[in-house]
Formats: C-alpha cells, sequence, structure tokens
C-alpha cells in the first residue's frame, strides 16, 4: 500500500535473493488473452518439473503499476516468493498489472474493483491448466493485492486458501491515517505533530474522496484544512504538511486533490474490507511485519481477525518480529530504508509460509 506521498530513491545494492536460471523447475512466460476479451495479460507460471496436479497460487500486486516481479527498487519479491514456493513443490502464477509490462489495459483509470475483475480472468487461466489441482488453487495477496484478494475470494467459493501479506483489516480512511503519523514519525516529525495530522488525515480524505464533484471535494478539503489550522500550533502545520501561510495552504489543497480526487484513489479511500472478509469462506493466513509503518499491524490484524471470526474455516494471523511493509528484515524500519536493504524477502516469512502450507495445502 505504498500510497503515503514518500519519495524513495532507486538504490544501486545487490539483490542476492532475486533467482536467475538454470531453475531447478519449469518457468513458462506467456501473453494470456480470455476468449472474446480484449484483454490481454503478460503472465509467467513456475511449476515443479514432475509430478502434479499441484496446489497453485495467483499472485496479487501492491499497489501502484506494478510488473509481475512487484519490482521496487530493483528487489523482485515476487520473483522470490514464486522461485520458493515452486522450490517447495507448489505452481505458482504472476502477472503484469494491466498496462505493465506485456499486459494491455489503463491503469490509470482503473480502481481496485478493475484489478479483481481481472484477478477473476486470471484465475480462469490458471484453472485451465492441466497441471492445476482445481480443488487446491488459492490468493496471495500482498498490499493492496490483500484487499483485492477478500473481493475476489468473496464471488469465487472455490478458492481454497487466501494468505494476506500486510492486507487492510480496517477502513482505509483509518489505515492511512495511521500510516501517515507512522511515517511522519519514521522521518523525526515529533510525534504530537504526527498524531495531529494523523487525525486530520482520517476525518477530511474519505469525506473529500467521497464528494460528488470535484468542486465540493475542493471546499470539503478547504474547510476542513482551515479548521484544522486554526486549532493546531502553525509549527505542527508546517511540520505536517509544508504549509507556512495561506498561498502554501492553497499549493497543498492543489497537490491532495490532484492525488485523491481521483477514481483509483476515491474507491481505494471508501473501501472497507470487513464488508468482504466476512464473506470469505476459505483457509486464511494473514501475516504482518512487527514493523510496518504503512500498513500498522495491530489495528490491521486484529481487524481481520474480527472479520473473519464467523468464518467456518480457521484463520491463522500473526505478526511477525522485526519486518517491514516488504517483509524485509530491517534496522531503521523507515520508507527510505527498503532499497538500502539487500534482503528481498526475510527467510522469517518463507519459513511461516512454507510451515502453514505444509499443513493446509501440501495434500489434497
Amino acid at each position: 500500500m505504498l500510497s503515503c506521498i514518500v519519495s524513495v530513491q532507486s538504490q544501486t545494492g545487490d539483490r542476492p535473493q532475486t533467482p536467475h536460471p538454470p531453475y531447478p523447475y519449469q518457468s513458462d512466460s506467456l501473453v494470456y488473452q480470455p476468449e472474446g476479451d480484449s484483454s490481454r495479460y503478460g503472465i509467467t507460471v513456475t511449476k515443479p518439473s514432475t509430478g502434479g496436479p499441484f496446489a497453485s497460487f495467483l499472485l496479487i500486486t501492491g499497489s501502484g503499476p506494478q510488473d509481475r516481479d512487484e519490482t521496487i527498487l530493483r528487489h523482485k519479491p515476487f520473483a522470490v516468493l514464486a522461485d520458493f514456493l515452486t522450490r517447495q513443490g507448489y505452481l505458482v502464477m504472476r502477472v503484469d498489472d494491466r498496462g505493465v509490462g506485456q499486459s494491455n489495459g489503463n491503469f490509470a483509470g482503473a480502481t481496485s474493483f478493475d484489478f479483481a475483475s481481472d484477478v477473476q480472468k486470471q484465475l480462469a487461466f490458471l484453472r485451465s491448466l492441466p497441471q492445476v489441482d482445481k480443488k487446491r488453487i488459492g490468493l496471495i495477496g500482498h498490499s493492496e493485492g490483500g484487499m483485492i484478494a477478500p473481493i475476489v475470494a468473496s464471488r469465487d467459493k472455490q478458492i481454497a486458501y487466501m494468505i494476506l501479506l500486510a492486507g487492510p483489516g480496517v477502513p482505509i480512511g483509518q489505515l492511512m491515517g495511521e500510516q501517515n503519523q507512522a511515517v511522519l514519525q519514521s522521518a523525526g516529525v515529533d510525534s504530537l505533530a504526527a498524531l495531529s495530522y494523523g487525525k486530520f488525515f482520517a476525518a477530511t480524505m474519505p469525506a473529500v474522496a467521497a464528494a460528488p464533484t470535484r468542486d465540493s471535494a475542493a471546499r470539503i478539503l478547504s474547510e476542513q484544512l482551515n479548521t484544522w489550522r486554526q486549532a493546531e500550533h502553525p509549527n505542527r502545520v508546517f511540520a505536517t504538511t509544508a504549509i507556512r501561510n495561506d498561498s502554501g495552504a492553497v499549493i497543498y489543497q492543489q497537490r491532495v486533490l490532484q492525488q485523491i480526487y481521483s477514481p483509483w484513489f476515491r474507491t481505494f479511500l471508501g473501501y472497507d474490507p470487513e464488508l468482504y472478509l466476512e464473506m470469505v469462506t476459505c483457509k486464511v493466513l494473514a501475516l504482518n511485519g512487527a514493523r510496518d509503518i504503512q500498513v500498522l499491524p495491530d489495528s490491521n490484524l486484529e481487524g481481520i481477525r474480527k472479520a473473519l471470526a464467523g468464518s467456518s474455516q480457521t484463520a491463522t494471523i500473526e505478526k511477525l518480529p522485526g519486518l517491514n511493509h516488504l517483509f524485509q528484515t530491517c534496522k531503521l524500519c523507515t520508507v527510505q530504508e527498503y532499497g538500502i536493504l539487500t534482503e528481498t524477502l526475510s527467510p522469517v516469512l518463507l519459513d511461516r509460509l512454507a510451515d502453514w502450507l505444509k499443513k493446509n495445502a501440501a495434500t489434497p
């Protein structure tokens, strides 16, 4: 959920976990076009060289235009994850987002529900593969992918497993308020200033996004911002928004409105994961890094736990110590550190996935 407004500079460090051929398994890349549909999806399928049919998993990327490897700062977490899972005996499919790589379509005008529709089409292809055990198909979603997976699983009761990696468990307005507070604090902003801005964001931005017109959205933002500025110390306002005066407030409003009053962000800020999680009937594993400052673990894991409380299936919900939003072993645990760290995915995460899958998906 890389939706906080933070500049992260690309680093040039080593990425030792990125897999390279020759692989001890079969890897096939292709372009899939559903029959009677103009959509095209760039896909890589990795599967064990012998045996089958296999428990199979579709990986769902986080927010922003992502390739099939979920490449970020030269890390390729989905390539690493697919390699690991395939070596464990599973078939894995990963896909370029619409408008990225070999997939066509308009990413900029799409919403999370459009991405969920893409996943449903991709599942149809996955099910068509002869090596796939149709009764053992799962979704693995990271960040926004952990928001899309429950949408799909709530519609498709044939899904057997759902793994949420830093997926949301609270309404997105609340999540982003907490995110902004945590990211600001990690950047050295005074904790009271960060808390104040986080509350302002959570109270204001969903209403801005829900406004029926751009003009009404602008009015809501202007009114709420002025109220907050009048109530808060100017130093705290500046520390969190760079606003010193009225002209600075205008610049801030223009920047925020440009981002938030878009199809994707309006849908995103209106999303409540409980509505979809409570309809999920498959086995669930939900994991968060304990040092995640983008999808805070305590509130989101508890939200997932409550939403799944009525499910007939067992849900495993855990916080993994020492890991950030990308499931790297972090030191500073800031957003800026993502590209500095050479580790792509922590062995703590990979081992936990292997253990859960062995107990829940390894045999028919």
